[in-house]
């Protein structure tokens, strides 16, 4: 007996998400349009394949972390120069209420400066609204891991939106103090 697969909505909504992401990742239209059908195809096939007696699973961290993984790949190959370009095509996201045009021209142009894993991450927690867990599964990493990465881009994203909220690094060896 095949379980149905949870997709958390109607199989449009996920496909508006699955847009939505691959255009905030920096994909143009073409590579949006194939990103969203190679991750609507592979929960399809799990819905197909999913024999797990009367549980079922969540498809969005599966469908997601087919467009996340694709991303990364395609960083990774093509270099930080050719990353660059790719995200400065980024597509207009929907924008929150509470956050200006011109504030969110700001955090897209801030985005395109995180590495490519902080990017997809913080977009899958921050924008597609995945869990920890359900992010670090979708990118095939732990969740510590994840949490950390997180972290990592939070506190840069921070920095290039504000360069002045920046902490000075010390230079020189690390200072140890007896504390007793």
């Amino acid at each position: 007996m095949a379980a149905r697969i949870s997709t958390d909505a109607d199989d449009e909504g996920l496909e508006r998400g699955l847009r939505r992401f691959a255009e905030a990742l920096g994909f143009d239209a073409g590579q949006v349009a194939r990103a969203v059908e190679c991750g609507v195809r592979r929960v399809s096939s799990l819905q197909a394949a999913r024999d797990v007696g009367s549980g079922s699973c969540d498809a969005r961290p599966v469908a997601y972390g087919v467009i996340a993984r694709a991303f990364l790949i395609h960083a990774a190959g093509q270099g930080k120069a050719s990353t660059r370009r790719l995200c400065a095509k980024l597509a207009t996201a929907p924008e929150a209420q509470s956050v200006r045009p011109d504030e969110s021209d700001r955090v897209r142009a801030a985005l395109t400066g995180l590495p490519p894993l902080e990017r997809a991450l913080l977009l899958l927690v921050a924008l597609e609204q995945l869990t920890y867990a359900q992010a670090a599964g979708a990118l095939g990493i732990g969740r510590r891991e994840c949490v950390n990465t997180l972290a990592c881009a939070r506190a840069r994203l921070a920095v290039l939106l504000d360069p002045a909220s920046a902490r000075p690094m010390r230079s020189g060896p690390p200072q140890l103090r007896v504390v007793r």
